[in-house]
């Protein structure tokens, strides 16, 4: 099997032991004390793709480097009978701490470690799947935005969207709040492009201010509501979620790539 960049890893099986705070990959090891590691190798490290389930339970999938977590994964561990959290990583190499990371739950069947039957997929944002579930995919489910509105259905594991209006507003702020309109100016503060439903921006759409900073993703009754990105003039710009408008959890780049500030659950990092 290859990776991203075509390098050839072996598959196999290894094992993970720790003691007194470090740990070491084994060929050799005790499943009832040792993380279990199966997927691509590379000089007795995972390296690729592969996953890894510890003793109690605790599950990751996804990339790997130098046998470190690397890139995008799913981390999941129970919580009770039938609840489980699962953290959506993406990693940067030696770094111990996920550069970002949602926590979504699931509560429901599960069958041979899948979700499988009925169930409720709840979103860190406040969504929620809610219904069948097959193979670890939603089946015959509706999903819901935080406001118990329905935004999409799943039939037979097929998305089917609502549709909504797509079209043109602008706004301008009027006594410390943005003001909607369909008819303005987009000198006066931005012009949005998108999904509208109830005379706001509600969906995915692009918000260009006068001063030609920019916003594209996802909204909630006009506010930045979920996953988007902020770009500023200079060329910096702040990825990742945000809630009513203001970042969430969010890196902040600058114009060559490099993380310069964070945000974790609304609060910045650093």
């Amino acid at each position: 099997m290859s990776n991203k960049q075509g390098i050839i890893f072996d598959d196999g099986v290894l094992y993970r032991h720790g003691e007194n705070g470090s740990s070491e990959w084994l060929e050799d090891g005790d499943e009832k004390k040792d993380g279990r590691y199966i997927g691509e190798i590379d000089n007795g490290e995972p390296n690729g793709q592969g996953a890894i389930t510890y003793s109690d339970g605790g599950m990751y999938v996804g990339e790997w480097e130098n046998g470190k977590y690397h890139g995008h994964g799913t981390f999941t561990y129970p919580d009770r009978a039938r609840y489980k959290w699962e953290y959506l990583y993406m990693y940067e190499q030696d770094q111990k701490i996920p550069i970002f990371c949602l926590l979504n739950k699931y509560a429901g069947d599960w069958k041979e470690g899948e979700k499988h039957g009925q169930g409720t997929y709840y979103f860190s944002w406040g969504g929620e799947l809610v219904g069948e579930f097959k193979e670890n995919k939603p089946w015959n489910v509706t999903e819901f935005d935080k406001d118990d509105k329905i935004i999409s259905r799943y039939t037979d594991g097929v998305e089917i969207i609502e549709k909504k209006l797509v079209g043109v507003l602008f706004t301008r702020k009027e006594k410390g709040k943005w003001i909607w309109y369909e008819n303005g100016v987009e000198d006066e503060g931005g012009k949005y492009e998108g999904e509208i439903e109830n005379d706001r921006p509600n969906g995915k759409g692009t918000l260009i201010y006068r001063n030609g900073t920019r916003y594209v993703g996802e909204y909630t009754d006009g506010a930045w509501n979920g996953m988007g990105t902020f770009y500023f003039p200079d060329g910096e710009k702040w990825v990742g979620e945000f809630r009513e408008d203001a970042p969430w959890n969010i890196n902040w780049f600058d114009r060559d790539g490099n993380i310069i500030a964070k945000w974790g659950n609304g609060v910045k990092l650093k």
